[in-house]
C-alpha cells in the first residue's frame, strides 16, 4: 500500500509499507574494489557488476542488489541543507549520486552508524534527492549494519536522522577514530598529527583526499 505526501517545503513523504517477501532474504554479498578516480577534491566510483547478485563496495560500504549485468558510477555529494532543515532532518551519511543502467538497481544498502540498542527508536530513514526535491522513504528493512532501500530510480541518496535524535546528546553512534600525521616541518624539526574522530559509515579514502588538500594548503 502506498501514498505520498508532497509538501511545500520541496520534498514529500513517501508511505510505502515495508512488506516481507523473498527479497528480504539477504544473500551474502559479493565484495569488491572499485575504480577510483579523483578530480581535484572528488572521488568518482565505478564497477561493472558481472551478474545479478548483491555486491558490496570495500571502499565505501554501500551494496547494490542488481537484477543484471550492469556499470555502476557513483560519488559522494554535498548535502543541501535547504532541503533538510524543513522536514525536520538531520544528515546521517554521505549523499551518494548514484548512476547506473535503467531497472538494474532493485535494492540499496546504505551503511549506518547505529549502535543496535539505537535501532529499535526508529529515527533512520532514507532521502531521494532529484531535480532539486526530497523525498523521505520509509527503509524496506535495517540491519545491524545498513539501511535497505527499494530503488526505482536512480539519483542521490543518503541517510538522515530525525532532528530530534540528533540533539539526543545520550544517544551513542558508532565512530572511528583516523591519525594523519603531516609531513615534517624541516624549518622546526616538528610533525602535526591530526587526530578525526568521525562517525564509521564516512569512507577512509574521502577523508585521505580532503586531508591531502589541507596539508598542501
Amino acid at each position: 500500500m502506498r501514498s505520498t505526501d508532497t509538501l511545500d517545503s520541496g520534498f514529500e513523504l513517501d508511505h510505502t509499507t515495508a512488506e516481507t517477501d523473498q527479497e528480504d532474504v539477504m544473500e551474502s554479498p559479493t565484495s569488491f574494489m572499485p575504480a577510483v578516480q579523483t578530480e581535484s577534491a572528488r572521488i568518482c566510483y565505478s564497477f561493472r557488476c558481472p551478474s545479478p547478485g548483491v555486491f558490496l563496495c570495500t571502499l565505501t560500504g554501500v551494496m547494490f542488489n542488481i537484477s543484471q549485468e550492469a556499470e555502476l558510477l557513483y560519488r559522494i555529494v554535498q548535502w543541501d541543507e535547504d532541503l533538510l532543515h524543513p522536514a525536520n532532518k538531520k544528515a546521517a551519511s554521505p549523499l551518494f549520486n548514484i548512476e547506473s543502467s535503467k531497472d538494474a538497481i532493485r535494492q540499496l544498502h546504505l551503511p549506518h552508524c547505529e549502535p543496535q540498542e539505537a535501532l529499535l527508536s526508529d529515527c533512520l530513514s532514507v532521502v531521494h534527492i532529484s531535480a532539486g526535491k526530497m523525498k523521505v522513504l520509509k527503509p524496506r528493512k535495517i540491519t545491524d549494519t545498513h539501511v535497505i532501500v527499494e530503488v526505482t530510480h536512480l539519483s542521490s541518496f543518503g541517510l538522515v536522522w530525525n532532528i530530534k535524535r540528533f540533539w539526543n546528546k545520550d544517544k551513542p553512534v558508532s565512530g572511528q577514530v583516523l591519525l594523519f600525521l603531516e609531513p615534517i616541518n624541516f624549518r622546526t624539526q616538528r610533525q602535526n598529527l591530526n587526530v578525526l574522530l568521525l562517525t564509521s559509515n564516512i569512507p577512509v579514502e574521502e577523508v585521505k583526499i580532503y586531508e591531502k588538500l589541507l596539508t598542501q594548503s
